[in-house]
């Protein structure tokens, strides 16, 4: 049995058990190695994607920020501009493993 993986073999969806041969469409039984490298490939992939997220709600703030100065400060205080700017700059801001 090789422990290679071959270009077309799918190793990012396999159970605590590991790769098994035929349960991802391979011919490969993989080692506990290649499956930490699918992980860490598969954990920089959600990073990145989390990264973009950030800066869209960032942007967010910014464009909430920027509209609501057309506003009366009535309405800026009726509707808690400020504290909706806040509440997404907080949430672009959370670190990694805190909510």
């Amino acid at each position: 049995m090789s422990t290679d993986t071959p270009s077309d073999c799918k190793v990012s969806q396999f159970s605590s058990r590991g790769c098994e041969r035929g349960t991802l469409g391979c011919d490969v039984v993989h080692g506990p190695q290649v499956m930490i490298e699918s992980l860490r490939r598969e954990l920089a992939a959600v990073k990145a994607e989390r990264d973009k997220f950030k800066a869209l709600v960032e942007e967010a703030a910014d464009d909430v920020l920027d509209w609501g100065s057309y506003a009366s400060d009535y309405f800026r205080e009726k509707h808690d501009l400020m504290g909706c700017v806040n509440k997404y700059r907080a949430a672009a801001a959370m670190r990694e493993g805190k909510e």
